[in-house]
């Protein structure tokens, strides 16, 4: 098999949609589809009336999660996730009991879900404190949702240039006041331009290309930054969506989140060692470690073999409390998506690999 030439980076669509749709379909059953899961969050926050009111975030979150609580006027408070990703079940009780918000929200970080301890503090505060569970992460996993509402970003699991899903109670039910549909439409075509030339690029080695469509898809993803209305997801995107859901994805990151678990030498984890146990998440979003080495230059040695391992969540601003913040610094993602085959995989081994033999040196 020939190897991909690049491991990790954004999805280009392929093959490039040659029809656009415009059959918008908003809602399936209890579930609502969005540009984006900011989007899905505001959109919660409004059928929750939760704005201005005290809400519970875990202290390792993206900003895109915090913002629309921000933008809302709520009154933040942040509860503690140790550097293996987990809550402690009664630091969790005391701090429910202690601060009492309105709202709680929480990650299944990577797929690798703390069941237990959410349905216990579901069970004791279920009835004070209204359950957010944020399943970006855990989507196609088979756990249970101990939360009121659930939401994720669809964009993070393969080639979709927008989408946000929002579950709610089924008693419930939000009416789309649409701002304007054209964002969806731009951000679609800026997503396909950047598509196409990456494609030109991984086909036929025109690295002249590699600037430009960086630079579109960063363009796609800026469109978001500038929403202040809650957009539903383009159809093209939604379309997108279901196709993916029809692929053996599920199959091939699994598979490859084992490659590498299991290729895990012992001696690697003096520079790094994986956060969770392979076998024990359903379906892998990356393969996360926590680094004892300075993650710039384990970035920039990556990047220079054509890997590329992203931070998934700088530190957001409107973090003004003090807390560990290992996470922010030394969290970093290898990329183990349905792109890759088991040659690819093999060849991050070895990159791995040749890393550990140079800080012998």
């Amino acid at each position: 098999m020939e190897l991909f030439k690049e491991i990790g980076g954004n999805f280009p669509l392929d093959p490039i949609p040659d029809q656009r749709s415009n059959h918008w379909v908003e809602q399936v059953g209890s579930s609502y589809f969005f540009s984006s899961g900011r989007a899905a969050i505001l959109a919660m926050i409004q059928l929750s009336n939760a704005a201005g009111k005290k809400v519970a975030l875990p202290y390792f979150t993206c900003h895109s999660v915090i913002e629309p609580f921000d933008r809302a006027g709520c009154e933040l408070l942040f509860y503690p996730v140790n550097p293996h990703l987990r809550v402690d079940e009664m630091t969790m009780i005391e701090f429910c009991s202690k601060e009492q918000p309105f709202l709680l929200l929480y990650h299944d970080y990577f797929g690798n879900v703390q069941e237990e301890i959410w349905k216990e503090l579901w069970v004791a505060f279920q009835d004070q404190i209204l359950f957010v569970n944020d399943q970006t992460h855990s989507f196609f996993g088979d756990n249970e949702s101990y939360a009121h509402f659930s939401l994720m970003s669809m964009r993070k699991w393969g080639a979709i240039s927008e989408g946000g899903m929002l579950r709610v109670p089924s008693k419930m039910s939000f009416g789309f006041d649409y701002a304007n549909r054209l964002a969806s439409d731009v951000r679609l075509e800026c997503y396909v331009q950047a598509s196409e030339l990456k494609l030109e690029y991984l086909n036929n080695d025109q690295s002249k290309e590699k600037e430009l469509f960086r630079k579109l898809f960063y363009q796609s993803e800026s469109f978001f930054d500038q929403e202040q209305e809650v957009y539903p997801m383009h159809p093209t995107a939604l379309t997108a969506w279901r196709q993916l859901l029809d692929a053996d994805f599920r199959q091939r990151r699994k598979r490859n989140s084992l490659i590498l678990s299991d290729a895990w030498s012992v001696e690697w984890n003096i520079w790094g060692e994986p956060i969770f146990d392979a076998s024990s998440t359903a379906v892998p979003l990356y393969f996360p470690i926590l680094l004892k080495v300075e993650r710039k230059l384990f970035q920039i040695f990556l990047a220079e073999r054509n890997v590329y391992a992203p931070i998934i969540w700088p530190k957001s601003s409107l973090i003004s409390i003090k807390g560990d913040d290992v996470l922010y610094n030394q969290l970093i993602c290898l990329p183990i998506d349905q792109r890759y085959g088991e040659s690819d995989m093999n060849r991050l081994v070895c990159i791995l690999d040749e890393f550990h033999n140079q800080l012998d040196r």
